[in-house]
């Protein structure tokens, strides 16, 4: 991209984690959509993912709570139990009243949007 810098492109990554591969694709072009970059999606292995942000360092990990939620919380526990991913801000969507109530207990700095109407 001309007259882009490195940085302009990084400030708004995200990595992506949601535990269906197809909905995770899908909702990374949505994402995409609004000006962020996807630098990375894992749909099966929290570890594996977690290693990746560690390495990506990016702007900001979105975990979706529609599936598998206690996979998301355990996942980002781990992200954040890695000294240089601390910073990062961690982002939880959807999922029912139940994981979000376990999420907010459970996790050292949730943020949870609440719903567009």
């Amino acid at each position: 991209m001309p007259g882009t810098s490195i940085g302009l492109i990084l400030l708004n990554s995200a990595f992506l984690f949601h535990w269906n591969a197809q909905e995770a694709e899908k909702l990374a072009e949505q994402i995409r959509g609004f000006g962020w970059r996807i630098i990375g999606l894992e749909a099966e292995d929290g570890a594996r993912g977690s290693k990746l942000v560690r390495e990506l360092q990016p702007t900001v990990v979105i975990v979706y709570l529609t599936r598998l939620p206690s996979h998301g919380r355990q996942t980002a526990a781990y992200i954040q139990s890695i000294k240089a991913n601390r910073q990062i801000p961690i982002i939880f969507v959807g999922g029912k009243d139940e994981a979000l109530r376990k999420t907010k207990e459970k996790c050292l700095t949730p943020y949870i949007p609440r719903p567009m109407s």
